[in-house]
């Protein structure tokens, strides 16, 4: 006669640890997915620092992404005359 190993907790028995911790992995994934975060965005005038190569940006772009097209110049922009806003976005990952 063949016993099963006793399972002092009776999980696995009564299937408790299913009922107790349902897993839902796409509402799970959902909610890991979704982060926000503070952007400032900005157009105007910008100068570059290293050769001086002027630039009218008309569409607001993320700061960050404002860089240098003629020279290997990877830095922020010296501004001139730049408008600016904050704006919540949500990323996906």
């Amino acid at each position: 006669m063949r016993t099963e190993p006793e399972d002092p907790a009776g999980l696995q028995s009564d299937g408790l640890l299913c009922q107790t911790f349902p897993r839902h992995p796409a509402k799970d994934e959902e909610r890991l997915m979704k982060e926000k975060r503070r952007v400032l965005y900005k157009k105007g005038v910008f100068v570059c620092p290293q050769c001086r190569q002027s630039y009218v940006q008309e569409k607001w772009l993320e700061e960050w992404r404002i860089r240098c097209h003629k020279c290997d110049y990877r830095g922020t922009l010296t501004e001139v005359s730049v408008e600016e806003y904050m704006d919540e976005e949500t990323v996906r990952h």
